[in-house]
């Protein structure tokens, strides 16, 4: 007892001394600041800097209100859990206390796919097999408001610590990426997991919001089949067409088996395997989301900002398995992005995400969950009305459009 009130003694101590040197160099730098100095930001070293290679002082300002969290979480509140919760949390703790119920992931191939890359990627492709809409094949991503610090980079972090605790519960994990400096598409991702065959996959992101005070977690759903965008776009001529261009494409691929089988080929098997398994895709992707939001927001203290039901995602529109996009927080927010740069924080999503994963294969292989029964055969709207009478924010179902490529 004695021992812990003196880490929190020693906790104050240096709150207090870095908050009055952060004071100080605010009021010295900005005594002779040039106002053109915000236009320029350095991120070369994982913080934001002035032309001159300055830390702006914002920086430490940011850094000192995070303590401040820290330290209310240890003097006013008792802890969410026994490893803490947030910026606070432990790891090692974490999965000390996890049992991992004897490999129970084993046998489940898991995709994650760490959102954006190095250098984005302007190029267009269609945004589901043969659709003539198209996105960027792959945008550049968020970037932290006060950090500099572009969103591949904290979601290829947050992947290589989810895979190794998924590894660890015995789960097979499949990676779109394990280093920036890749050049894949979101259709070539959502192809990737197709090819590896898996039960289901996540795909890490953070986002940004115009408002700087918004804060919190988003998930993303698929569309149901029947809100799905039409591959051709145009009415019943076309949607014979796409049926013919699905034969066509299937005799293709059966004799082009023994060879190198084409992309063009492989995309428009894609179109038709991926309509006859929308409903199954929509429905687990809902109970993988909901579980991940509880789960994720439990352990890390973030605000659930709900789940989004979207048609226009081309991750989603090529995929044959179970997808959510989970956005972990808001770049545009000042602290969440110094939250989401620190490596307990990204500890505490990873587990998080983890713990959303458990539950949705309990719930998936639980056989009086009776998941389907929310929803009717020949449309959505009855899962709908019973998703949304649960009063949870979480449990929102919204169909929207979103201008970011992925």
């Amino acid at each position: 007892m004695l021992k812990q009130a003196v880490k929190r003694i020693l906790a104050l101590l240096l709150a207090l001394m870095f908050m009055l040197i952060s004071a100080v160099s605010f009021a010295d730098n900005n005594s002779g600041k040039d106002s053109n100095d915000n236009e320029d930001r350095n991120s070369d070293y994982g913080i934001a800097v002035d032309s001159n290679g300055h830390v702006y002082p914002e920086y430490f300002s940011g850094i000192a209100n995070d303590m401040l969290s820290k330290l209310k979480e240890l003097f006013v509140s008792e802890k969410a859990a026994p490893y803490g919760e947030g910026i606070s949390f432990d790891l090692k703790a974490a999965l000390a206390s996890d049992d991992f119920e004897k490999d129970c992931l084993s046998g489940l191939v898991i995709g994650i796919d760490p959102g954006h890359q190095f250098k984005a990627d302007d190029a267009l492709e269609p945004i589901a097999p043969d659709s003539t809409k198209t996105k960027e094949r792959q945008s550049a991503g968020s970037r932290g408001i006060r950090t500099g610090v572009f969103e591949h980079t904290i979601n290829l972090l947050i992947a290589d610590k989810l895979a190794g605790i998924l590894r660890q519960a015995g789960a097979e994990v499949v990676l779109t990426r394990t280093d920036a400096y890749v050049s894949l598409s979101n259709s070539e991702r959502a192809l990737m997991m197709n090819d590896a065959n898996v039960d289901f996959w996540i795909r890490l992101h953070c986002e940004s919001s115009q408002d700087c005070n918004t804060s919190g977690c988003t998930i993303l759903v698929p569309a149901p089949i029947d809100d799905y965008i039409e591959a051709d776009n145009a009415g019943e001529e076309n949607a014979a067409s796409a049926k013919q261009d699905k034969a066509e494409a299937s005799n293709a691929a059966a004799d082009d088996a023994v060879s190198n089988t084409s992309k063009e080929a492989e995309i428009a098997e894609t179109n038709a395997d991926s309509k006859e398994a929308g409903r199954d895709i929509f429905i687990e992707s809902f109970v993988l989301a909901s579980t991940i939001s509880k789960a994720f927001c439990s352990v890390t203290g973030a605000q659930s900002l709900g789940i989004v039901s979207l048609t226009d995602q081309t991750g989603f529109n090529y995929s044959l398995s179970p997808v959510i996009a989970i956005e972990m927080g808001c770049l545009s927010n000042p602290s969440e992005d110094i939250k989401l740069n620190r490596a307990s924080y990204q500890d505490s999503c990873a587990f998080g995400i983890y713990l959303g994963i458990k539950e949705y294969v309990k719930t998936i292989d639980d056989p009086e969950s009776n998941i389907k029964a929310l929803f009717a055969s020949d449309g959505s709207d009855a899962g709908e009305s019973a998703l949304s009478g649960s009063g949870s924010k979480s449990n929102s179902l919204k169909n929207e459009e979103n201008d970011k490529a992925y």
